[in-house]
């Protein structure tokens, strides 16, 4: 039994409908684009009104959409057929933006680096082919020349790419057993590499041979046992995170011991499975804990200003995180492993002389 209405022929009226439903559903969509909730997160501040906020959060990098910031024709096509090229996280680690304003993030379950050139809306793999093909990426940093760095935990050497993304060597060959955390050092030109399997930091000259070795396994001040990351703040102080002895060591640019702080415990400031770290603008310090899935952040001696993040998978929370960095302009980018993206916060800067956010700021983003 038949449910069309007598005398009605299918083919020619949907070849007569479906130009118009297309040109209806693209002018709906183009009126409806300032509200692009895939770009426009809720108003998320740390710590929350009514106090005065140190942290927004402001999105986060599932796909390799958020690079190519498609225009509204695009996400219609995109709805319509599907996005049939777009690249997932597997397994991400560390991250890295280069003076271009590329975010580099490696990812041990594509064995590659992938690289979200979101001022030229372009995505690119690095390290996926050719001679500086990798398989096991870990850290992750940049120099002033936009050179990049990569530890390979499985190939156990430090891969260098120029700006352009093209191989240029590698360090640490028959040397490192399990490179992660990676530094340049600009005042010395040189390369710091956390070798986490043979809990010691091994220091390069940039494009150079080895310079020296620094530490040791143990539980003394300038010993190490697993130490995964590091980062700089601008009087050359170079922060280590020395994992499994739930600390974070401090040390100069000759690789001496200057100070520690940090225990095992469940307490504001303490630590369970600390991993990355980064150094802002006003030299504080920033922890990642990946047991309690949150960013600690301390002055340069160790004390607890504020902290971020939280367990989950809603806006700004994390899951199992792993590396972070930040930009010189406040923007704070951490890996969160378990959720497969990247958190994107903001540093507003020290909370003296400003005002809290408005009602109508704070609940802006949550209708949307």
């Amino acid at each position: 039994m038949s449910l069309r209405a007598p005398g009605l022929r299918r083919g020619p009226l949907l070849r007569r409908l479906v130009p118009s439903l297309l040109v209806l559903s693209l002018l709906v969509l183009l009126g409806c684009k300032k509200k692009a909730p895939e770009f426009t997160p809720e108003q998320i501040y740390w710590p929350p009104p009514p106090e005065v906020p140190v942290y927004k959060w402001e999105g986060h990098i599932a796909t390799s959409r958020w690079a190519e910031r498609p225009g509204a024709i695009k996400r219609f096509l995109i709805q319509l057929v599907g996005a049939r090229d777009l690249v997932h996280f597997k397994k991400p680690y560390a991250v890295a933006v280069d003076p271009s304003g590329r975010v580099l993030v490696t990812d041990t379950g594509w064995g590659s680096v992938l690289v979200f050139d979101r001022p030229h809306k372009r995505f690119q793999f690095l390290g996926n082919k050719g001679q500086g093909a990798l398989q096991k990426p870990t850290g992750v940093t940049t120099d002033a020349q936009g050179h990049i760095f990569v530890g390979d935990a499985k190939l156990a050497r430090v891969f260098e790419y120029d700006e352009n993304l093209e191989f240029v060597r590698t360090y640490g060959g028959g040397l490192l057993a399990r490179p992660v955390g990676v530094l340049v050092v600009p005042d010395r030109n040189e390369l710091w590499v956390v070798d986490t399997g043979r809990h010691v930091i091994e220091v390069f000259g940039v494009g150079g041979d080895h310079v020296r070795t620094i530490g040791s396994r143990g539980p003394e001040p300038g010993q190490f046992n697993f130490p995964t990351n590091l980062a700089m703040n601008s009087k050359g102080e170079i922060y280590v995170v020395d994992t499994f002895n739930f600390r974070v060591q401090v040390f100069d640019e000759d690789g001496n011991y200057l100070r520690h702080w940090g225990k095992n415990c469940d307490s504001f400031g303490c630590f369970a499975r600390p991993k990355g770290i980064a150094v802002d603008a006003d030299d504080n310090v920033y922890v990642v804990d990946a047991a309690f899935s949150n960013v600690q952040v301390f002055d340069g001696e160790g004390r607890l200003l504020v902290f971020f993040g939280g367990v989950g998978n809603g806006p700004g929370q994390l899951w199992l995180p792993a590396g972070m960095t930040i930009t010189p302009e406040g923007d704070v980018f951490v890996v969160s492993q378990y959720n497969w993206r990247v958190n994107w916060y903001r540093y507003l800067g020290p909370p003296e002389g400003r005002e809290p956010p408005t009602s109508a700021e704070t609940d802006a983003g949550r209708s949307g």
